[in-house]
C-alpha cells in the first residue's frame, strides 16, 4: 500500500506549482481577504454530505439547497478574488 500512496503523491506532484501557491498564501494574508459565508438553515453534515457528526445543528435546508448556495458563494468568492487579483485565480 505505501508503493501506491507515493506513486500516487508523485503522480500529482507533477501539477503543483509551488511558487503560485507561496503567491496565493502571501496574497491571503496581506489583502486581507478571508471571508465567512454563513448559509441560513445548514449545517457541518449538509456541508458535503458527511452525514451527522457530534455538534451538528439541525438543518432546516435539504442537502441540495446547502450544496447549490454553496457552489453559488464559491463562485461569487472566486470572482471577487479575481478582481483583486489575487495570484492564480
Amino acid at each position: 500500500m505505501k508503493k501506491y500512496e507515493k506513486a500516487e503523491e508523485n503522480y500529482y506532484e507533477q501539477f503543483i506549482d509551488y511558487n503560485k501557491i507561496d503567491e496565493i498564501s502571501s496574497d491571503l494574508f496581506t489583502k486581507k481577504i478571508f471571508k465567512e459565508i454563513v448559509i441560513d438553515g445548514g449545517n457541518h453534515a449538509s456541508f458535503a454530505d458527511y452525514g451527522k457528526q457530534k455538534g451538528d445543528g439541525e438543518a432546516t435546508i435539504i442537502v441540495d439547497e446547502q450544496v447549490g448556495r454553496t457552489v453559488e458563494e464559491n463562485i461569487k468568492y472566486l470572482d471577487e478574488l479575481k478582481k483583486l487579483g489575487v495570484g492564480g485565480v
